[in-house]
């Protein structure tokens, strides 16, 4: 999406070809608000199919799932073929799961450091 050239189509053979030698795929996007949650689940739906570990920021995992809550968007991501989903809500640590268990890590970072 922000490379050229390199859609979501390309991203899926690569990770296809990956596959074929026993690799691990993942994948981190982030999206404005250019498209629709349908437009953008279109779009990505070839990769995330190849995907071992989707790790979308909240606010992506939201987008691509139309869901508001974390169990909506687990349900929703679930049916793509990733074995692991982390949902990063930003500095409040991730929300893990395999898709049937879940964890909560929290952030390790517990103040800001400045320079």
């Amino acid at each position: 999406m922000c490379i050229q050239g390199f859609d979501a189509g390309a991203s899926a053979k690569l990770f296809k070809k990956a596959h074929e030698p026993g690799k691990i795929t993942a994948t981190d996007f982030s999206e404005g608000d250019r498209h629709t949650s349908d437009e953008w689940i279109r779009f990505l739906e070839p990769m995330l199919c190849e995907c071992d570990i989707l790790m979308p920021g909240y606010l992506e995992a939201k987008k691509l799932s139309g869901k508001e809550d974390l169990p909506g968007i687990r349900e929703r991501l679930s049916g793509f073929g990733a074995k692991i989903l982390i949902v990063k809500p930003g500095g409040k640590g991730c929300h893990l799961t395999d898709f049937k268990n879940e964890w909560i890590i929290a952030s390790l970072i517990s103040r800001q450091i400045t320079m």
